[in-house]
């Protein structure tokens, strides 16, 4: 009977670090791809920022 409960206590435990290691893995794939939608996204701004800087100064030397 005793050993049965030790048993049962093992696997818990491993139970528990089974969910922390799939909540870690789903937490880690979620950053990542945070992290390429940041980046793509800050990269689509500058991209922008920096056509329309470029139209801005195309106009400017077209207008002297």
């Amino acid at each position: 009977m005793h050993h049965a409960k030790k048993k049962i206590k093992a696997l818990e435990q491993g139970d528990m670090v089974w969910r922390l290691n799939f909540f870690a893995s789903a937490l880690g794939l979620l950053c990542a791809y945070l992290e390429v939608k940041i980046v793509n996204f800050v990269k689509r701004l500058a991209g922008l920022a920096f056509h329309r800087t470029a139209v801005e100064r195309g106009k400017y030397m077209v207008d002297k």
